[in-house]
Order: C-alpha cells, then sequence, then structure tokens
C-alpha cells in the first residue's frame, strides 16, 4: 500500500498540475491485470497462388495511371483503370501483410532460440503479445547481426499502454470486493464508470485509490523487428 499512499498525499497537489485519471492510472500500474502470455507460434506459410502471381505482374502496368489533380468526375476509362489497380494493390496487400508478419515472427523465434541458449531469459522473462521475449528496453534494442551485410535485425522496445477497465466496477461490487458507496463514488446516477466523477471522488478521498487500482491494467510491451545498419 506504499505506493498508494504516495500518490495519495500528493493527487491533490497534482490536480493543480494538470494530473489525469491516466496519470494517476500510470502511477498505479506496478500490479496490473495482464492476460496469460501466448506461446510463439511457427512463421504463417504464404504460398505464391495464380491470383498473387497474376497481381503482381500486372501492377507496373496498373499503378498510378489515374491521379486527378482537381475535383473532378471519372470517365468511362478511368473507373476501370482504377478498378484493375485497386484489384491488383488489394491482393497484393492482403498477402504481403501476412508475409511481413511471418518474417517477423521467423526472425523472432532464432531470436528468442539465441537468447535463451545465451542464458539471457528465463520462464519468468516478460513476453509480448505474439508470445515473444521482451528483453530490449527503451533504448536498448536486442540485436543479431544479418550474415554476409552490414545490417542487423534489431528488436526495439515499446512500452504497452495504461487502460482503464470501467465495466469492472459492477463485477468488483457484485462480488463484494468493493462496497456499495465505493461502487457509487465512481459512477454517474445511471451507474457506469465515470472518469471525471472517479477523480473528484478520490481527489477529496484518497482512500478510493485501492479500488481504482483493481480497474487499472497495463497493455503488454512489444517489440519491433527492423533493419538498421550495423554499427
Amino acid at each position: 500500500m506504499g505506493e498508494i499512499e504516495a500518490v495519495a498525499r500528493g493527487i491533490t497537489a497534482l490536480s493543480d498540475k494538470g494530473a489525469t485519471l491516466k496519470s494517476v492510472a500510470a502511477a498505479l500500474v506496478d500490479d496490473f491485470v495482464q492476460e496469460l502470455p501466448l506461446a510463439p507460434a511457427a512463421p504463417a506459410r504464404v504460398t505464391l497462388t495464380e491470383d498473387l502471381r497474376e497481381a503482381l505482374e500486372a501492377l507496373p502496368n496498373v499503378f498510378g495511371q489515374v491521379q486527378p489533380d482537381a475535383v473532378r468526375m471519372l470517365s468511362d476509362e478511368e473507373h476501370q483503370l482504377l478498378l484493375r489497380e485497386r484489384t491488383a494493390v488489394t491482393t497484393i496487400i492482403t498477402v504481403l501483410g501476412t508475409r511481413k508478419d511471418a518474417i517477423r515472427d521467423a526472425v523472432a523465434n532464432h531470436m528468442d532460440l539465441a537468447a535463451r541458449a545465451a542464458g539471457k531469459v528465463d520462464d519468468d522473462t516478460e513476453v509480448d503479445d505474439r508470445g515473444h521475449y521482451v528483453i530490449a528496453r527503451k533504448g536498448e534494442p536486442e540485436q543479431c547481426p544479418i550474415p554476409g551485410t552490414n545490417q542487423v535485425w534489431s528488436r526495439e522496445y515499446r512500452a504497452g499502454s495504461v487502460t482503464i477497465d470501467g465495466d469492472r466496477l459492477l463485477d468488483l461490487y457484485e462480488s463484494g470486493k468493493i462496497s456499495r458507496d465505493e461502487y457509487l463514488a465512481f459512477t454517474r446516477e445511471t451507474r457506469v464508470f465515470d472518469e471525471d466523477k472517479a477523480f473528484n471522488a478520490m481527489a477529496k478521498d484518497p482512500t478510493l485509490l485501492k479500488v481504482f487500482r483493481q480497474l487499472v491494467k497495463k497493455g503488454k510491451s512489444s517489440t519491433a523487428v527492423c533493419v538498421r545498419k550495423q554499427k
């Protein structure tokens, strides 16, 4: 309860310095609620289908042929050209998005296994929303050289966002974990979570922070696989 008491002592002062409900939530995320981690999966397979092959071959001939430089109506031919371009682009983008994720997962799986072999992780190491290890920290990427090049795969830290799950209030009240007075302090007359009322209630009665903490959860941290020049 030490950190709650620390926030409680300063909540009134914080409200004079532009504090918001989100900033109070961010101060209480030590005990955030997080879903069970996923296990990493093998990369999704992508097949070069006949439709995809045709779209790739067609793209150079249809890309950007119609680019109006004014607000105007389209001719019949322009409608047809745009349809062919859109069909090719949509077919390609749909598959390329899957393929990009597959490349990301293949590299991430390699880096996960290399990290485990090097003794850098254990079963308690944090994982991201795809089940891959979060070893990188802000400004300290995890890198893997790409043989035969001067570049590296760089797995970079992305902090999870703080969210407030107001829908949990009714569950907390009905399960007896909070009192009716505490429930009413955080809701409007329609009995839905009210951020302004909750913030003002905590400013007047900081003991309500123990209720608010149970609504705060932090999204999973994530990593991004990029290509960088090797330093």
